[in-house]
């Protein structure tokens, strides 16, 4: 295969614009030492070596120990920092949750700084922090479902389904933007999801006060719509009182609403208020 000429003339020697050109022509996003030995023909050592100094010149991005981002010649140096590409170096069980999937799935406008994962236990390899660009929320075993795969430009991705998201959000309301926040993640939800789903992923979730966070909220953003669910989550809160704002945020004080057992201690004026119509 010739060589670029216009990759030849940036200081590259031979054998490294040959396989700069090589990724070039196969469009490669990310590829690992094996492919490096594939493209060249070079053993082990001289396939590290090659990634080695290409990473030195910016062709080259290290995802995690022998992973790389190739940065091809029309990013001019600029590596792309999507979360597609940061969660390609992570091969612990995860899956994208929290605002980061109500993003993706615009049920929010915010879009937070790193890539929010869900995992079973605290993965504590360094391509698994901020440092990363990946903030890990453990959320344990038995809490993996409701998960898909996404896929842009040939890479792809764990990510909790639009439900599930609804769900994580609201068990872990710091995370997604506040309590305000999920409460228009759940008002724009309502009317473009499946409820029932929502319902029965809140019920596996494991967490009264969370179902009676989310009858509450549902029952003063959905409307009629949501009367099936409303009835559902309803036969299946327990009987200890919650609260629907942090107690630390929000204090102990507000209104007792006797049908989910919830103390309102934020207010419906002031939820109202940050709700859109």
């Amino acid at each position: 295969m010739d060589i670029n000429p216009e990759i030849a003339a940036r200081g590259l020697s031979p054998a490294e614009a040959r396989l700069v050109s090589k990724l070039e022509f196969e469009d490669s996003s990310i590829l690992d030492i094996d492919t490096i030995e594939r493209l060249t023909g070079s053993d082990r050592n001289g396939a590290r070596l090659l990634a080695s100094r290409l990473a030195k010149r910016g062709w080259l991005v290290r995802i995690r120990k022998g992973v790389y981002q190739f940065v091809p010649a029309k990013m001019a140096g600029y590596p792309r920092r999507d979360w597609f590409i940061i969660l390609q170096g992570f091969t612990a069980p995860y899956y994208l949750s929290f605002l980061s999937a109500a993003y993706h799935y615009s049920l929010s406008p915010q879009r937070p700084a790193f890539a929010q994962i869900a995992t079973p236990r605290l993965i504590r390899g360094s391509y698994a922090t901020k440092n990363h660009g990946i903030e890990q929320v453990v959320v344990g075993e038995g809490r993996f479902f409701g998960i898909r795969e996404e896929a842009s430009d040939g890479l792809i991705i764990k990510i909790a389904d639009p439900e599930r998201t609804v769900v994580d959000c609201l068990g872990f309301p710091k995370r997604s933007g506040g309590l305000f926040e999920v409460a228009r993640i759940i008002q724009r939800a309502s009317r473009q999801h499946d409820l029932d789903l929502l319902v029965t992923y809140a019920l596996q979730f494991g967490n009264k006060s969370l179902l009676q966070r989310l009858g509450y909220l549902l029952e003063l953003v959905g409307g009629e719509t949501v009367a099936g669910a409303l009835d559902k989550l309803a036969e299946s809160i327990g009987r200890r009182r919650a609260y629907l704002g942090s107690v630390s945020e929000f204090g102990r004080h507000g209104d007792y609403v006797s049908r989910w057992g919830l103390i309102d201690n934020i207010g419906q004026e002031r939820l109202l208020a940050e709700l859109e119509y």
